[in-house]
C-alpha cells in the first residue's frame, strides 16, 4: 500500500534502514516499488525541500525525497508504520523533483 513504511530489507539498511513506499496500489502487479529512503539522521544538504522530516511512534525520520528509487518488491521489509498523514507534503516535493513545482 503507498505511503506505508518498511524496514529495508536489502544490503543498504545500515546506512538506509527505512523505505518509504510511494507507489499507487493500482501498480502492485509490478515486480518493483517507488520508494524514498528513510534515515535516522538528516542529510546534509543545502537544498530542504528535498529532505522531509516524519516523526513516526518515538522516532523522528528523514524521507530523502531527491534519492527517490525503484526497488524489487521484496527490499520491502517488516511494515512499520502507515504514513499517509504526510500525503499532501510528499507529493509536493516530488511533484518539484520531476515537474519544478
Amino acid at each position: 500500500m503507498a505511503y506505508e513504511l518498511h524496514e529495508n530489507a536489502t544490503a543498504s539498511k545500515s546506512t538506509t534502514p527505512y523505505l518509504l513506499n510511494i507507489q499507487h496500489d493500482l501498480c502492485r502487479s509490478l515486480s518493483t516499488r517507488v520508494v524514498l529512503p528513510v534515515v535516522f539522521e538528516r542529510p546534509v544538504t543545502s537544498d530542504t525541500d528535498f529532505v522531509l522530516p516524519m516523526t513516526v511512534g518515538e522516532m523522528t525520520l528523514y524521507a530523502v525525497v531527491a534519492h527517490v528509487a525503484s526497488v524489487p518488491a521484496s527490499a520491502l521489509g517488516t511494515y512499520i508504520a502507515d504514513c499517509s498523514s504526510y500525503y499532501d507534503t510528499i507529493r509536493e516535493r516530488v511533484d518539484r523533483l520531476f515537474i519544478g513545482f
